[in-house]
């Protein structure tokens, strides 16, 4: 069982890692920005923003566990890449969020 099994709600789950993770990443140059999304909403959802430099990243979760994936890199003229993701389980979501740090920190 991973840190995060005990967690059941894949936007609780993004927010603990942002805060536990914050601060290496940024002083790794890559910004690490949370956002919750309206409460008045069917579905809870939180984003992450990740940014460095010259790329971004943004993965949006919602608590039943579909996902977004969107990476960009400034420079280019072209739109982000997404990817649709659902997640079974934290170790889902930390896969998500390793692709999305990989991508901002390149």
């Amino acid at each position: 069982m991973d840190r995060f099994e005990t967690m059941t709600s894949f936007p609780d789950l993004l927010r603990s890692w942002i805060s536990q993770n914050a601060g290496d990443l940024a002083s790794d140059g890559v910004q690490a920005i949370l956002t919750e999304g309206p409460q008045d909403r069917d579905r809870r959802a939180v984003w992450a923003d990740f940014d460095s430099a010259n790329r971004l990243a943004r993965l949006t979760v919602w608590d039943t566990g579909e996902a977004v994936l969107a990476l960009a890199d400034a420079a280019a003229e072209n739109p982000p890449v997404t990817q649709q993701l659902e997640f079974a389980s934290s170790t889902d979501l930390e896969r998500a969020v390793a692709s999305a740090v990989a991508w901002v920190a390149e």
